[in-house]
């Protein structure tokens, strides 16, 4: 999803409400009032279709908002994972959006973007109550439609509104595509184009990553277990593509996970939680996931050794896996002497990357998929790296200092044959690891560096 910064630098300069763009003064999100005007305007502007929340700007006098108090730290209150959060809590089938600060005479807009392409109604799946209020309504439908007066808003669909909504959910699907195929396949294998036409691999990655980090904050208490508030991490959604044998989520298919979990490094990705009473989520499947929860208590009075570490996994028989890892940048203790958000050390990156990667190859080839046929799409994330420096506090030898990243966060892809040998496997992780490191100055960290930080990871095991 891109969007031209031109537009909508036009978007602020010369404001205007329209069904795609939607203006709305100063909001504090962490209100149920403010959110649920940001997740109804959110989920209207998706049903249209996509389009632009601007913030700051009053939507009478077009001009900023004198009326409700400016958020001391703007980029802060509506940072991109805030605002997806809203929608991964509201919207029934979850979609992305990108926040960018556009700057106007002095002040700094939010600009939030919807992106098109729309497939499904969507619809808010969960209500919000403020002192007996509703707010947001459970499985109502928003829309963004004309008043008698010919003012645009965001309201419930009513009757008039259907038929444009689905009109146009069926031109995203392109409805005629059977008569299509048949028209230049005949019946020889139409069957097989249609599922091949069916939600694409990056959608089911970023909806099973957006998924999967809603059900992390849903399994832990933050205050209760003290996760810092700003601290930043990283996480990576993975799906097999290819024939995956059947399994039952049961404990014979958790014990098969469990004992093929590769040990890379002395913390590995999938930790087996039972047992550690510091642990959630572990006792039983969810939604055919086994999953678990790590939160490390802080530890006083241990020093150097007192490193916590932040982390959740999911996996499923049908071939979906998931990882999350705070940043060790923002876990270590004082006397490391690396303050919390100030840093990104590349060579931990590295092998992060590398055991992200390695993991769940060696969990598909337990579950039985051909190496030969199958293979594993990745999207990995980092959040909240705005203003850290790249550098390598980890190893003395690599301890550099690169530029600081300018926004706050990234995905990449990669797909990674099932036959790769861990011993290969570094190519994959520079096209990984590559767009990140770019964020801090334009650093480029060449492939060699990669490969050899990669081996003496794989030396280690």
């Amino acid at each position: 999803m891109a969007h031209d910064l031109n537009q909508l630098q036009a978007l602020v300069t010369n404001p205007s409400e329209s069904l795609s763009v939607e203006l709305k003064g100063w909001l504090n999100p962490k209100t149920a009032q403010h959110e649920a005007k940001i997740a109804k305007a959110l989920l209207a502007l998706r049903n249209q279709n996509g389009g632009t929340l601007i913030l700051g700007i009053d939507g009478n006098t077009l001009s900023v908002d004198a009326t409700n108090p400016k958020p001391a730290d703007v980029r802060l209150t509506y940072h991109a994972d805030e605002i997806q959060m809203i929608v991964s809590r509201y919207a029934s089938d979850i979609f992305p959006v990108e926040v960018h600060f556009i700057e106007h005479q002095g002040e700094t807009y939010p600009v939030i973007c919807v992106p098109a392409g729309v497939k499904t109604i969507v619809a808010a799946k969960q209500s919000l109550l403020d002192g007996g209020k509703l707010l947001v309504k459970e499985h109502q439908v928003y829309v963004r439609t004309l008043n008698s007066n010919g003012t645009v808003s965001t309201s419930e669909a009513r009757h008039d509104d259907w038929e444009g909504i689905l009109e146009i959910c069926m031109d995203n699907r392109e409805a005629d595509v059977a008569r299509f195929l048949r028209r230049y396949f005949g019946d020889r294998d139409v069957k097989s184009a249609l599922q091949a036409l069916g939600t694409s691999l990056e959608d089911r990655l970023f909806k099973l990553q957006q998924g999967s980090f809603q059900r992390f904050n849903a399994i832990v208490n933050h205050a209760e277990q003290q996760i810092p508030t700003n601290a930043g991490w990283w996480d990576v959604a993975a799906i097999i593509e290819g024939k995956v044998p059947e399994r039952r989520c049961n404990s014979e298919f958790r014990n098969l996970i469990i004992r093929n979990n590769p040990r890379y490094t002395g913390w590995p990705l999938w930790v087996d939680g039972q047992g550690i009473k510091y642990a959630r989520g572990q006792e039983s499947p969810v939604d055919n996931f086994w999953e678990c929860a790590l939160v490390k208590p802080p530890v006083e009075g241990m020093g150097n050794l007192a490193i916590r570490n932040i982390d959740f996994w999911r996996i499923s028989p049908i071939g979906e896996m998931y990882v999350l890892r705070f940043l060790e940048d923002d876990l270590l203790p004082v006397e490391r002497g690396v303050p919390p958000l100030t840093v990104l050390d590349f060579a931990i990156v590295t092998w992060r990357t590398t055991e992200a990667l390695l993991v769940p190859l060696a969990f598909a080839k337990a579950m039985g998929c051909d190496p030969d046929a199958c293979s594993i799409n990745y999207r990995f994330s980092w959040a909240r790296l705005k203003d850290r420096g790249l550098t390598c506090w980890s190893d003395m030898r690599r301890a550099m200092y690169f530029g600081k990243a300018g926004q706050e966060s990234i995905h990449t892809l990669v797909k990674v044959p099932l036959s790769v040998a861990p011993a290969a496997i570094a190519p994959y992780v520079h096209q990984v690891v590559v767009p990140l490191f770019e964020l801090f100055g334009g650093t480029e960290i060449k492939l060699s560096v990669i490969t050899s930080i990669v081996d003496e990871m794989l030396k280690r095991r």
